[in-house]
Formats: structure tokens, C-alpha cells, sequence
């Protein structure tokens, strides 16, 4: 058991008459930022903003989806509602400044000892009671200023995780629908290539026939168209997994019509010929995960000065109105001589608990600790999301030239040799040869190209990309409405 000390006595006595709020003064932190990203990586890229950053791949087929995720989406819809609930706490946090009422009333049967209270008849006796209580506590050390700061600050946090999974959610939908395309693009090339080698099996029959080659050009040939088609059905499943996924993100069944309908569209997908970049400093002001986690350190450090105000006294202001009566009956009670009134000061002090509430106030000072390093971890972790996405970005650009250049030069290479094998200046080993590497090439560079816009989908993540300050709770708060 420990006593309040000295200190505290004088700094409660100084407290009361100045009206000081106990606890550390929130001071956001100040990290440190690169001046710039990587030159190298970033040479060709220039700022935009970054609010709608699916308008700039111009595909108007992913701006339907995010409208549709952004109305229809469960964890959007929960986080949502987590905000009204941060919303309705700091409400709460935010009455104590206020005197709490409440009704008072109550009608008993007694009965009282003889010795105590002999005058009772019979010993037993009605009591009733009907009126009004409250009290209004004085925020002499800041504990209700502190508890409201901590409030505040939570429902910022909320709101910002709100905006992260917003800026998740978009860019999840983009990665997906990316991904859809580009399988679907495989799988047409697949479908090609399936064509291509059934004509150089009927080639080969046909020379076989002839008496020009022997059968193994015939089996190798079978060999080969099936194994390629053989790759079709992974690539049909694979379609299939991702429209699903597609429509859970948009808030639909899995297989809904519309989706399907809406999800129709084939080809490659262009590449934007401007990006979006921004400075890292802009990074950390926009990102709303470094701002959640900004703002729950506030909250820590406000609720430092909640636990230390309990170090200290507590003064209220008490009162009651109240109609009393002993026997007859409750319309008896109501009269003006039954009317009973309390009002004066009162103080509750946690003199002989001290060790306990300064133990309470150590934890949350180590809690603040955790969020102020929680939140250079974010930090870090913004960096290297950015720098990575940076780094992907352009060197699957330069890959992407590759194969394209290789693609090129394989179907030259398959017209070539197909018109020397006819003339049975090649054996069929070099069809075989071509052919395959013409699949392979015209696959590594649909998904390549899938990967150059993942990529750059994944830069417009970690630059905090996907909402706006003046529409971000919009579209929620009417699909709620709905």
C-alpha cells in the first residue's frame, strides 16, 4: 500500500487553484523522409494526382468495378461502421463535461426493529421516494479533457482505417481485374497456338501418308497439341477463381449475372504512358495507414493523462430533488411538505491505492511506447512498399521489351521453318522447337504486361492512392443509407 507523496499533494494543491490538465502534450512525430525516391528507378515518371488513379489506365470496364466495390463491399461497409462507433464513443467521452441526471424513485415495505424504532406500530411501515439525482464532475486535473482528446483521436484512427481499406479494396479489385485480362488474353493465345500445331498435325499426317516421314513426326506432333491443350483448362479455372473473387470484392455472389456480364471484356490491356509519382514526404501525409497509426498514438498518450488524473483527487458536485413519504400512499408523497432537496461538494481520492494507480499509468505509458513504435515501423514499411513498387515497375517495363522483341522474332521463326519442313529441308524437331517457343514467349509476355500494370496498381497503393478527403465516407455513408 503506498500513500500519495509530497509532490503529488503539492502538485493537486497547485492543480486545483490553476486548473492545469496532468499528462504529456500530444506532439506529432516527425520522421525522418528521403528527399526523393530512387532517380534511377523514377526518371520517367511524373506527379499526378493520385484520388481516381484507375481513370488513368482508361479502361472504363475497372472504373464500373471500383464504383460497384466502393457501394457494395463488406469490409468497406464494417469499417464503416466501426467510424460510427468511434463517432458515438467520443459522444460518450465528450457527456462527461456535462451533469449526469437520473430518475430516482422507489416504493418498499419495511420492518423495523422495536428497539430501534419503536414508534412504528406494528413494526411495519411503506417508504416512498420519487425525484431526481445527478452529479457533474470538475475536470480539475484534465481527466475528462484527456479522456475526450483520446476519443478524438480514436475516431480519427477509425476513419483513416476506413480510407486504408478503401485504398486496399481498390487496388484489389484493380490487381484482380489485371489478372482476369491477362488469363484471359493466355488463354486465347493458347487457343492460337492449339490451332497453329492441329494444322502441323495434319501436315504431318499428310506427309506421313505420303511415305515423305515416318510416324514419329505424326506422334510428336500429338504430343505436342496436347500437351498445349492441356494448359487450357488451368487457365478456364483460373478465370473462373477470379471472377468470383471479383464479384465477393463488388458485395456479390460468387457467379452473380451481372458480374459475369459486366466482366466480359477481352484483349490486352494498354499501358498508361504517364505515371503517378509522388515525394516521400507527400507519401506520409497521404497514406492512410501512417495516419491511423499517427493517430492512435495521440490517443495513447491523451489516455496517459487519463490514468495519471487518478493519481489525484476527484471533486463532483452532488445534488438531489426528491418527494419522500413513510406510510399512506404514493399521491401522499407528491405533497409540497414531502419535498426533500440535497446539493453540495464531495471528493473521492485514491489516497492508499497509490501504487496501484501508478502501476495503471506505467502500462499505458508502455502502450504509447508500442504505438510511437508501431508507427516509425509504418513508416519503414511505407518506404519499402513505395521503393519496391518503384523498382518492379520499371524493370518488368524493361523485361517486357524482351520478350516482345523475342515474340517477334519466334513466330518469324515458326513461318520459316514450317516452309523449310515442307520442303523437307528441316526435320520435325525444329517445328517442334519453334512452335514451343512461340507459346512460351507469347505467354512470359501477357504476363508480363499483366505484371507491368500489378505493379504500377501496387505503386498506387503504397503511394496511399484510392480515396479523397471530401469524398471517402460518401459513398458509404449512402449505400448504408440504402
Amino acid at each position: 500500500m503506498q500513500l500519495c507523496s509530497p509532490r503529488q499533494l503539492a502538485l493537486a494543491t497547485s492543480c486545483v487553484l490553476a486548473g492545469c490538465t496532468v499528462g504529456p502534450d500530444y506532439v506529432a512525430p516527425e520522421p525522418e523522409a528521403p528527399d526523393t525516391w530512387h532517380r534511377e528507378v523514377v526518371a520517367d515518371l511524373d506527379g499526378q494526382r493520385l484520388e481516381a488513379w484507375w481513370s488513368l489506365l482508361g479502361d472504363r470496364e475497372l472504373e464500373s468495378l471500383i464504383a460497384r466495390a466502393g457501394s457494395g463491399n463488406l469490409d468497406l461497409r464494417q469499417a464503416f461502421e466501426r467510424v460510427n462507433e468511434a463517432m458515438a464513443l467520443r459522444g460518450v467521452a465528450a457527456s462527461n463535461r456535462w451533469p449526469q441526471t437520473e430518475g430516482i424513485g422507489s416504493a418498499t415495505t419495511n420492518r423495523a426493529s422495536e428497539r430501534v424504532q419503536p414508534q412504528f406500530q406494528g413494526n411495519q411501515f411503506a417508504a416512498y421516494q420519487l425525484g431526481v439525482g445527478g452529479s457533474w464532475e470538475i475536470d480539475a486535473f484534465g481527466r475528462i479533457t484527456r479522456l475526450i482528446e483520446s476519443a478524438e483521436a480514436g475516431l480519427a484512427a477509425q476513419l483513416e482505417a476506413y480510407r486504408d481499406i478503401m485504398v486496399v479494396l481498390y487496388a484489389e479489385v484493380g490487381l484482380q481485374y489485371v489478372e482476369l485480362r491477362t488469363l484471359r488474353e493466355r488463354l486465347r493465345l493458347t487457343e492460337e497456338n492449339i490451332r497453329l500445331q492441329e494444322t502441323t498435325l495434319q501436315l504431318t499426317r499428310d506427309r506421313s501418308a505420303a511415305g515423305l516421314v515416318s510416324d514419329l513426326d505424326v506422334r510428336q506432333a500429338e504430343l505436342n497439341l496436347a500437351r498445349t491443350r492441356s494448359v487450357a483448362p488451368s487457365l478456364r479455372a483460373a478465370i473462373a477463381a477470379t471472377t468470383f473473387r471479383i464479384a465477393v470484392l463488388c458485395g456479390l455472389r460468387p457467379g452473380d449475372p451481372d458480374i459475369r456480364t459486366e466482366l466480359a471484356a477481352e484483349g490486352p490491356l494498354s499501358l498508361p504512358e504517364r505515371t503517378v509519382l509522388t515525394t516521400p514526404v507527400d507519401t506520409l501525409r497521404r497514406r492512410p495507414d501512417l495516419r491511423a497509426a499517427e493517430r492512435l498514438l495521440a490517443a495513447e498518450i491523451a489516455s496517459i493523462g487519463v490514468a495519471e488524473a487518478d493519481l489525484y483527487p476527484r471533486f463532483a458536485l452532488l445534488g438531489s430533488l426528491t418527494f419522500e413519504g413513510i406510510n399512506g400512499n404514493l399521491g401522499d408523497t407528491l405533497g409540497g411538505d414531502a419535498l426533500a432537496a440535497s446539493l453540495g461538494p464531495s471528493f473521492r481520492w485514491n489516497l492508499l491505492n497509490g501504487e496501484r494507480v501508478q502501476s495503471q499509468v506505467d502500462a499505458q505509458i508502455a502502450r504509447a511506447d508500442q504505438a510511437r513504435t508501431g508507427y516509425e515501423q509504418a513508416v519503414l514499411r511505407a518506404f519499402e512498399e513505395v521503393e519496391a513498387s518503384l523498382a518492379a515497375y520499371a524493370e518488368e517495363t524493361q523485361r517486357l521489351q524482351e520478350l516482345e522483341a523475342s515474340v517477334r522474332a519466334a513466330q518469324q521463326s515458326v513461318e520459316l521453318v514450317e516452309s523449310l519442313y515442307r520442303t523437307g529441308r528441316v526435320d520435325f524437331q525444329n517445328v517442334l522447337d519453334t512452335q514451343r517457343a512461340l507459346a512460351t514467349q507469347q505467354d512470359e509476355a501477357a504476363v508480363s504486361r499483366g505484371l507491368i500494370l500489378q505493379n504500377l496498381i501496387r505503386l498506387f497503393r503504397a503511394l496511399g492512392g484510392g480515396w479523397a478527403e471530401s469524398e471517402s465516407l460518401g459513398h458509404q455513408a449512402a449505400a448504408t443509407n440504402e
